[in-house]
C-alpha cells in the first residue's frame, strides 16, 4: 500500500515540476499537448495490455441500486470514514500547496518556473522518501503510534507554515523545511489510513476503495476552488487552508476507532 500511495500521491505532486520545465523552454500550450498526447497513450495501453484479474466464477454484475446500497453499507462503519476522513484530511492539505505553491513561489517570490519546478521536485521528494520509510516504521512503532505521531507533525509543519506566512517571510527558503517536513509525514498517514478504512470490507473491497478514492480527491479538489476565492497574492491563504486541513487530520485520528483487544496498539 506504501508503494501504492507513492505512485498516486508521487504523481499529481511530481507533475507541475514538470509543467515547470516546460514553461522554461516555451509557452503554455505545449503541456495540453503534452497530457493529451499521454492520455492517449495510457488508454490504449489499459485496453490493450490490462487484463481482468478476478475470475469469471467470482464477478458480480451489480445495478445501480445494489451499488448505492453497498456504498451506504460501508460509509456506516466507524473505522471507514474515520480512516477516509484522515485521507481526505492530508489529500486536502496537499492539494492545497500543490494549487497554491506556484503563485506563492513564482508570484510573491519571483521564482523563475525552472527553479520552482526544481524546488517542487525538492519537497516531493519528501513524499517520496516518507512512503518508503513507512514499512520499517511500521514494524518499530505499530501503525497506531505511527499515524498518531504522523498526524501531529503535520499540525507542527502547518503551525510554522501558517505563522510565517502571517508574520511575513523575508524568503522562500523560510518556507521550505515545513513543506518537506509536512510532505513526508503526509506520507506516513495516507497508507495506512487506506488500510485502516478498506480492512474491514475485504468482501467489497472494490466499492469501498472506489468510495474512498472518490471522497478523497473531492475533498482535495475542494481545496483549489477555496484557493481561487482567497487569493490575495500572499502565502497566507495556502498556510490557512493547510493549517485547517492538518487540524482536521488530527481530529480524524482523535475519532478513529479503539484496535481490538489483543492486537498491537
Amino acid at each position: 500500500m506504501s508503494r501504492l500511495m507513492l505512485v498516486m500521491g508521487a504523481a499529481p505532486i511530481l507533475a507541475p515540476s514538470i509543467g515547470g520545465l516546460f514553461l522554461a523552454f516555451g509557452s503554455w500550450r505545449p503541456i495540453f499537448w503534452f497530457s493529451a498526447a499521454y492520455a492517449v497513450i495510457s488508454a490504449t495501453l489499459v485496453w490493450r495490455l490490462l487484463p481482468e484479474t478476478l475470475p469469471p466464477e467470482r464477478r458480480l454484475r451489480l445495478g445501480p441500486a445494489a451499488m448505492l446500497l453497498r456504498y451506504i453499507a460501508v460509509l456506516r462503519e466507524r473505522g471507514f470514514y474515520s480512516h477516509v476522513a484522515m485521507g481526505c484530511a492530508a489529500m486536502f492539505l496537499m492539494f492545497a500547496y500543490v494549487g497554491g505553491s506556484a503563485a506563492v513561489f513564482v508570484g510573491q517570490y519571483g521564482l523563475a518556473p525552472s527553479t520552482f519546478a526544481i524546488l517542487f521536485g525538492v519537497n516531493a521528494a519528501g513524499f517520496i522518501v516518507g512512503s518508503q520509510c513507512n514499512p520499517p516504521l511500521l514494524l518499530r512503532f505499530g501503525p497506531r503510534r505511527l499515524v498518531r505521531g504522523a498526524c501531529w507533525v503535520v499540525l507542527a509543519a502547518a503551525l510554522v507554515m501558517a505563522a510565517q506566512a502571517f508574520l511575513g517571510v523575508p524568503h522562500w527558503l523560510g518556507l521550505l523545511a515545513p513543506v518537506f517536513v509536512m510532505m513526508f509525514a503526509s506520507a506516513l498517514v495516507l497508507p495506512n489510513a487506506a488500510v485502516g478504512a478498506l480492512s474491514r470490507h475485504a468482501n467489497q473491497a472494490g466499492a469501498a476503495s472506489a468510495l474512498m478514492g472518490t471522497l478523497q480527491f473531492t475533498v482535495a479538489g475542494c481545496s483549489g476552488v477555496l484557493l481561487s476565492q482567497l487569493a490575495d497574492g500572499t502565502a497566507r491563504p495556502m498556510a490557512a487552508l493547510i493549517l485547517a486541513g492538518a487540524l482536521a487530520l488530527v481530529l480524524a485520528e482523535r475519532l478513529r476507532p479503539a484496535p481490538a483487544a489483543g492486537r498491537a496498539r
